[in-house]
């Protein structure tokens, strides 16, 4: 928990209160139109619509972050090196 999460205002960390998840850096994919994903280990296929965005959190674990919600909750830091 501690390594995902720090404690925000007056919470104390290892307290009940109010927690926010860590900022991490992201690889990610914006595309242009419709993409299915496949997903690692057979679980399936993820769609993507023009505009969305293919996010890779780990080695191999990729989700599909909706254009909306990645403008709310990811910084762009800048093309990968």
């Amino acid at each position: 928990f501690d390594a995902t999460y720090v404690p925000v205002g007056a919470t104390r960390a290892g307290e009940p209160g109010v927690y926010a998840k860590r900022a991490i850096e992201v690889l990610a994919l914006q595309v242009d139109g419709p993409t299915e994903v496949t997903l690692s280990g057979g679980r399936g296929q993820l769609q993507a619509g023009a505009g969305d965005w293919i996010v890779e959190h780990s080695p191999g674990e990729l989700a599909v972050v909706a254009r909306e919600i990645f403008d709310g909750t990811y910084d762009v830091l800048g093309p990968a090196a």
